[in-house]
C-alpha cells in the first residue's frame, strides 16, 4: 500500500512549543498548532534584543517547507531502487 500522509513532531522555535506536521501524497502540508491556534505573534528575546516572530501558517514555515522537502526526498529515492 502506498503512503498518504507522513507525520513528524518538531520543537518549533516560533510558538515556543512542540508541533506535529503532516505532509500528505498530494502535496499538501498541516501544521496541528496552526490548526488549533492560528497566527501565533511571540516576543522573544536574541542576542540582548527583544525582536517580534510570527507563525503565519505552513505556507510560510521553514519547517514544514524543510519537512515536506525531506518526506519527497526519501521517496524519490526509495522509487528508484
Amino acid at each position: 500500500m502506498e503512503w498518504r500522509v507522513s507525520m513528524k513532531t518538531f520543537f518549533c522555535e516560533i510558538v515556543g512549543d512542540w508541533i506535529t506536521i503532516l505532509v500528505y501524497k498530494d502535496g499538501n502540508v498541516k501544521c496541528n498548532h496552526f490548526i488549533a491556534h492560528g497566527t501565533v505573534t511571540r516576543k522573544v528575546k536574541k542576542g540582548g534584543d527583544k525582536q517580534v516572530i510570527t507563525c503565519e501558517g505552513p505556507g510560510h514555515c521553514n519547517l514544514c517547507a524543510s519537512y515536506k522537502e525531506d518526506v519527497f526526498r526519501r521517496e524519490a529515492v526509495a522509487t528508484q531502487t
